[in-house]
């Protein structure tokens, strides 16, 4: 027969409605230790590598390029989540009953508010950055530089923090910035779909490009980081909006989320422990700097403790 959730369960936040008790604690059990443990290794691995991609980039002469600034600006948001999210995981792990509330503070939904748009609003700045190298690469090589790139994805990261604080004070106050967190749904996102949309159809289906004097090497490394960049969407599609959907469509048809959201969340943050893997796998010079991370310089050999 089925049961309601009562106060005779001290986790009845995280239980369901309309279910079988064993079923109701069953699905808990699985989450909590099965689907938040992965989700932690998911997280701690994501937060790892993109802060090797940022050192990397930060140390290597050779990766300090525009391309690679905009890529970076993609990692801080893969780090900023997982980062959150492990301290939340902890919590949950030390928590009596293993369902705390603090996944419905403000804090939670402006932190992934934030990274959800700032990530779409990078992707579409690279996208673009992507179809200006590949589809105008005279132009790019002689107008796009660092300070450039820099400034390009400032916009994208002011327009999220905007929504973040529009976020929070709408939960925080009971909806009274509600209109202007949905202006910023309504009107940025969208506008950065079309953006990545328009930018590379136009990558791939139009096939005359003026390349002037350019190298062949020149070319061929924008168009590879323009098919990373495809990569990089596509697993986009295939784990971070599937989460987001899932997530959403329980809220919208009024089904309690919370006992659901390890399984969901999952996708998250894979999405975030996958981008950073596909820069390795793909960027030769990238992965020479992080070998040199962890390698003993010649001139510290004498006293370092690699040699012992």
């Amino acid at each position: 027969m089925a049961a309601h959730n009562s106060s005779r369960f001290p986790s009845q936040a995280c239980l369901i409605a309309d279910l079988s008790r064993d079923v109701q604690h069953q699905i808990l059990n699985i989450g909590n230790y099965v689907f938040r443990p992965l989700n932690f290794i998911l997280a701690f691995l994501a937060f790892l590598f993109n802060t090797l991609v940022i050192i990397a980039v930060a140390r290597t002469k050779s990766l300090q390029y525009p391309a690679m600034v905009m890529m970076c600006s993609l990692a801080v948001t893969d780090i900023i989540f997982p980062l959150y999210s492990m301290f939340r995981y902890i919590e949950v792990f030390t928590h009596e009953h293993k369902c705390p509330t603090s996944h419905t503070h403000p804090l939670y939904f402006a932190i992934g508010g934030l990274c959800t748009l700032a990530t779409l609003g990078s992707l579409a700045v690279i996208s673009r950055d992507r179809y200006l190298a590949v589809r105008r690469p005279v132009w790019y090589r002689n107008h796009m530089t660092i300070s450039r790139a820099f400034k390009t994805v400032c916009l994208p990261w002011l327009i999220s923090m905007v929504y973040a604080v529009a976020t929070y004070l709408t939960i925080l106050l009971g909806g009274v910035y509600a209109p202007v967190a949905l202006a910023f749904v309504l009107l940025f996102f969208p506008c950065y779909v079309t953006v990545i949309a328009f930018c590379y159809l136009s990558i791939y289906c139009r096939k005359n490009i003026q390349v002037g004097n350019l190298n062949d090497a020149f070319l061929k490394r924008q168009k590879r980081l323009a098919n990373t960049v495809a990569w990089i969407l596509l697993i986009l599609v295939l784990t971070y909006f599937p989460g987001l959907l899932f997530g959403g469509v329980l809220v919208a048809n009024g089904v309690n989320n919370l006992p659901f959201r390890p399984y969901y969340i999952t996708f998250v943050q894979l999405n975030g422990a996958l981008n950073p893997l596909l820069n390795f796998s793909r960027i030769k010079m990238m992965r020479k700097a992080i070998r040199d991370l962890f390698r003993c310089h010649p001139q510290l050999q004498s006293s370092s403790p690699c040699e012992q």
